[in-house]
């Protein structure tokens, strides 16, 4: 039960409860979502035309 009281809390809180525990609910809520964010890697997809890019600028440099 507890769970899903927190649970409930964190995710509707600011929109349900009065002011002073909105606050806490969204800040709760922020900290949760940058510390899951702060755990993925951070994602560069690499150009797959680069190389051929690279290629054709070689021989444009070359003439």
């Amino acid at each position: 039960m507890a769970v899903i009281l927190g649970f409930a809390f964190i995710a509707w809180g600011d929109r349900i409860l009065p002011e002073p525990m909105k606050t806490v609910s969204f800040r709760t809520r922020t900290t949760i979502e940058r510390f899951l964010l702060g755990m993925t890697p951070d994602w560069n997809p690499e150009n797959p035309n680069e190389r051929t890019e690279k290629a054709i600028e070689e021989e444009l440099n070359r003439n």
